[in-house]
């Protein structure tokens, strides 16, 4: 079995898009302490391509 590709398909989330895959962000939670509302600070994305594709072949039923 081949190891998967560590390279990506897509170089920017617009990309994604205009290839037609939905692109979903979730972000991490983060908890400051008291104090630090207004304090800014790196800013962390996780994001979730996702692509949904019409289904060839006999319908059930």
């Amino acid at each position: 079995m081949d190891a998967p590709s560590t390279s990506l398909p897509h170089a920017r989330g617009v990309d994604v898009l205009a290839d037609g895959w939905r692109l979903i962000q979730s972000s991490q939670l983060v908890t400051r302490p008291a104090g630090d509302e207004y304090v800014n600070g790196v800013l962390e994305f996780e994001w979730l391509s996702e692509r949904i594709v019409r289904a060839t072949g006999r319908r059930a039923g």
